[in-house]
C-alpha cells in the first residue's frame, strides 16, 4: 500500500512540475524560494517519491528523472514565453538525484532501526522461551511469527 500511496504521489507530483515548467511564465507560482532552489526542491521530491515507490530500481529512477527533467526543458521550446537552458536541466537532474539519495538513505535507516529492535526481540523470545528458533515481527502486517525449534 504504501508503495502504491508513494507512486500516485509521485505522479501527482509529475504532473505539477510538468504544468508548471510548460505554462507561460505569468503561470508561475509565486514563493519564498529562488526559481533554482524551486527546481531542485521539486525534482528532488520527485525522485524520492520514484524512490520510495521503486527502491530497488534506483539506478532507473535516477535515469528517468534525469530524462524528465531535460525532456521538459526541451518542451519550454514549444512555447513562446518560455526558454530552455541547460542549467535549469542540470539543476532539476541534481535535484532529483538528491532526492534520491535521501529517500535511499532514509530506507537505510529504517532497515537498520528495524533490525536492530527484531534482533531484542529475538534474543529475548530466546532467553525467556526455550525450543523457538526464530521470532519474527512484520510490521506491514502486524503478525508475529514464530520458528520452533523441533
Amino acid at each position: 500500500m504504501r508503495k502504491v500511496l508513494a507512486f500516485i504521489s509521485a505522479c501527482v507530483v509529475l504532473s505539477g512540475i510538468a504544468f508548471v515548467t510548460v505554462s507561460p511564465i505569468e503561470w508561475r507560482p509565486n514563493d519564498i524560494f529562488g526559481v533554482n532552489e524551486d527546481r531542485a526542491l521539486a525534482f528532488a521530491i520527485l525522485g524520492g517519491l520514484f524512490t520510495a515507490a521503486y527502491p530497488r530500481r534506483w539506478r532507473l529512477v535516477a535515469l528517468g528523472s534525469i530524462g524528465i527533467a531535460c525532456g521538459l526543458e526541451v518542451m519550454q521550446l514549444l512555447s513562446e514565453t518560455r526558454h530552455a537552458q541547460v542549467e535549469d536541466a542540470l539543476v532539476k537532474s541534481a535535484g532529483a538525484v538528491a532526492g534520491i539519495g535521501l529517500a535511499l538513505l532514509c530506507r537505510e535507516i529504517w532497515f537498520t532501526l528495524n533490525a536492530r529492535r527484531h534482533r531484542d526481540v529475538r534474543k529475548a523470545a530466546e532467553r525467556n522461551l526455550p525450543g523457538i528458533g526464530a521470532v519474527f515481527f512484520d510490521p506491514s502486517d502486524g503478525l508475529l511469527r514464530l520458528r520452533f525449534t523441533n
